[in-house]
């Protein structure tokens, strides 16, 4: 895709919200919703942003149709940046990028008939022939399969389904260019979302509009969507064609996202990853890699090697023990209401607050790592003696790993893609760099 065909360039774009303290201490923080974005849209094409909910998609779709006021970044919408814009250039661009948004019940005002609904756009426009916005209004209703009568009915008297449609039609009121679709059909029935995506389909190519869609359901994006992002913590962690991405994803995340969808091939089943641990806080995301905290693939530190399940159990503990700390009364009264005894009474009662650590965590009574199994046992007995400060430090000398403090750039794989992680299809080349200290 080359700019000179974008109908929208996104370009470093940025969205944090403050956090207030009291009246006194004013701004103590920022949430980073959306935290550095750059990707294209060509005319007559659909890129989709897809990701966990919290990862910063809805609050990208509207920093871009200005809904919500960026924080920083460019916006070009046909090669102009709209920070520039006059009001008779906002009123334009308004009127060529509109927005369908995930509730229809909420998007319309139940005191206005449908047809009103459809036509505030046109009316907002400057079309004041009564007659004329009429027939437009019962020509798009039309074109998403609804009647001319259907106008001078009221939301309420609508399904889920018919509302998105009304929803697409009253987008489509001002022929605009680009229309940014969040989690379009996420409210509906299976059915009815094929349904929509089918109407999305025709009436793209029709009109040949540009389509954003929002989504965290990676079947619809599969379906409907020309080139994917990724995004996972405000970032964009890969991008390419959808083919590409789905069938050669080079990030953890992506793959991760992907084998939760469902397939009907016998060949696939039980080969799901599972995302471990919580979403971090965008207010305060981690260090380095922001995935790391959680990722399957995390890279192993120097002089250790062990399975890697069982590295991303050591780290979970790590994660635990930095963010929220171990629990010990909870584990003291698990052993207590084992043994019917005190903690204190019992033989190795070290030994025993360490094995039900690592039982919570999934790590096996021993590694296949003898050294690396040594620290977990001194960082285990650290936390049975209520020094949980040793642990930490201990685990963060031993097992420290690259993830943590390097931060991945998006760059090009062997997949038609762009991935930013340490560990991408790119003959190795930055890993050995980062490995070998360059």
């Amino acid at each position: 895709m080359s700019a000179d065909d974008s109908i929208l360039e996104v370009r470093n774009l940025k969205k944090h919200y403050p956090v207030k303290g009291n009246f006194l201490q004013g701004e103590v923080g920022r949430v980073k919703a959306v935290d550095g974005i750059s990707f294209e849209v060509s005319e007559g094409e659909t890129v989709g942003l897809v990701g966990e909910s919290g990862c910063g998609k809805s609050s990208a779709a509207e920093s871009i149709i200005h809904l919500e006021e960026p924080t920083s970044g460019e916006i070009l919408f046909d090669g102009k940046d709209v920070s520039e814009f006059t009001d008779r250039e906002w009123k334009r661009f308004r009127r060529n990028a509109q927005m369908i948004f995930q509730d229809p019940d909420s998007s319309f005002d139940p005191r206005m008939s449908i047809g009103e609904c459809v036509a505030e756009p046109l009316k907002i426009h400057g079309m004041r022939d009564r007659a004329k916005r009429r027939a437009i209004v019962e020509d798009l209703l039309m074109r998403v399969g609804l009647t001319r009568e259907d106008a001078d009915r009221y939301p309420h008297e609508f399904s889920g389904g018919q509302k998105q449609r009304i929803a697409i039609a009253r987008a489509l009121a001002t022929n605009p260019k680009l229309i940014i679709a969040d989690e379009p059909v996420s409210a509906l029935d299976v059915s009815i979302q094929a349904n929509v995506l089918s109407l999305l389909n025709r009436l793209q190519a029709e009109f040949g509009i540009a389509i954003v869609i929002i989504s965290h359901n990676l079947g619809v994006v599969r379906e409907v969507c020309d080139y994917v992002n990724v995004m996972y913590l405000g970032e964009i962690v890969e991008s390419g064609p959808t083919d590409a991405v789905f069938e050669r994803p080079q990030h953890p995340y992506t793959r991760a996202l992907l084998s939760s969808m469902p397939t009907p091939d016998p060949r696939r089943r039980g080969q799901t990853v599972e995302l471990t641990g919580e979403v971090p806080d965008p207010s305060n995301p981690p260090s380095g890699c922001r995935f790391h905290t959680r990722c399957p693939e995390i890279i192993q530190p120097d002089g250790y090697d062990f399975e890697q399940s069982n590295w991303r159990a050591v780290m979970n503990l790590r994660v635990q023990l930095q963010t929220k700390g171990i629990d010990l009364d909870a584990v003291h009264e698990f052993i207590e209401a084992e043994h019917d005894r005190p903690v204190a009474e019992l033989d190795d009662s070290t030994s025993i607050v360490g094995n039900v650590i690592r039982d919570e965590f999934e790590i096996p009574e021993s590694l296949s790592d003898s050294r690396a199994d040594d620290v977990l046992d001194r960082a285990l007995a650290h936390v049975a003696n209520e020094n949980q400060e040793r642990a930490r430090e201990l685990l963060a000398k031993e097992f420290h790993t690259v993830c943590e403090d390097t931060h991945p750039e998006l760059g090009e794989t062997k997949s038609e893609t762009v991935a930013a992680c340490l560990l991408r299809d790119d003959s190795g080349t930055e890993r050995d760099a980062i490995e070998a200290g360059d």
